[in-house]
């Protein structure tokens, strides 16, 4: 059951002093997330299988 998860993050902050009583601040902020995940199901008991396998393809989301 093989899963990749990438995780990527940025952030940025600016600051300036406009007078003794006024300051400026503003960032910016993103994230992404991907995910890929694959799993495969049988039916069926320990001491019994019926059936075939169940496949469910890969499903990627991002």
């Amino acid at each position: 059951m093989p899963t990749s998860v990438d995780i990527r993050t940025a952030k940025a902050d600016y600051s300036r002093l406009l007078s003794n009583k006024w300051k400026l601040e503003t960032g910016l902020k993103s994230a992404f997330v991907r995910t890929d995940n694959t799993i495969t199901a049988q039916t069926g008991t320990a001491e019994k299988y019926t059936g075939q396998p169940l496949a469910i393809q890969p499903l990627s989301v991002g």
